[in-house]
């Protein structure tokens, strides 16, 4: 992670920032020429586990709210990610397993 991933200053490691290389864009009319990348379900996993979950477990929040968007899931062409609903699923359930007050919106 770079110094732009943590926060700078007085905010350093109050902010995390896991910033995916997930596509490019070239063909807006016919999605089906563009480059699509490999990110999916393992790396999601990989980044919540080893570095994500831990974060949240140490700050030991009161509440977390989930603002769900699905641009990384699976067959979305905007978030070009791979992401199952499993997936969601999976993250969602350790969220709630480190804090039981889980907002979803």
């Amino acid at each position: 992670m770079t110094a732009e991933s943590i926060g700078q200053g007085k905010g350093k490691y109050f902010n995390v920032n896991v910033a995916w290389e997930t596509g490019f864009v070239v063909d807006e009319l016919n999605r089906d020429n563009n480059t699509l990348s490999t990110l999916g379900n393992t790396e999601y996993w990989h980044v919540c586990d080893k570095v994500l979950f831990p974060i949240v477990k140490e700050y030991a929040p009161e509440v977390i709210i989930i603002s769900c968007g699905f641009d990384s899931g699976i067959h979305d062409f905007l978030g070009w990610s791979g992401i199952s609903p499993l997936m969601y699923g999976y993250m969602t359930n350790e969220l709630c397993k480190i804090c039981p007050k889980v907002l979803v919106v």
